[in-house]
């Protein structure tokens, strides 16, 4: 899969990384859309992402794979993912390092 990797001193590079097999409790995402925020922004100038982060933490896409144990998602779902708190009315069923993910 491709990826915009972190370099460190404000150098992004797309990188070829391999496709990771969900563990158990976890899901694969084939990304459709990802977007640059302005956290990735800040972590790209101040340079406070570590090296070898990968940028562009808001996205959607489809349900790929799932872990053993997974049981609220399906392959082919849609979803969305990114930080911060659900917007008003939304139902979060999954929540993984602060971050919110939601079906469509």
């Amino acid at each position: 899969m491709k990826a915009a990797v972190y370099q460190g001193k404000q150098q992004i590079v797309v990188e070829d990384l391999s496709i990771p097999e969900p563990g158990p409790g976890e899901i694969l995402v084939k990304i459709g859309y990802s977007a640059i925020c302005g956290t990735d922004v800040h972590a790209f100038l101040y340079d406070i992402a570590p090296p070898g982060s990968v940028m562009g933490h808001e996205f959607s896409g489809t349900v790929a794979a799932v872990g053993p144990g997974v049981e609220l998602w399906q392959e082919g779902d849609r979803v969305v993912g990114g930080g911060g708190n659900p917007p008003p009315g939304m139902e979060a069923p999954l929540r993984r390092q602060e971050q919110y993910n939601y079906r469509l």
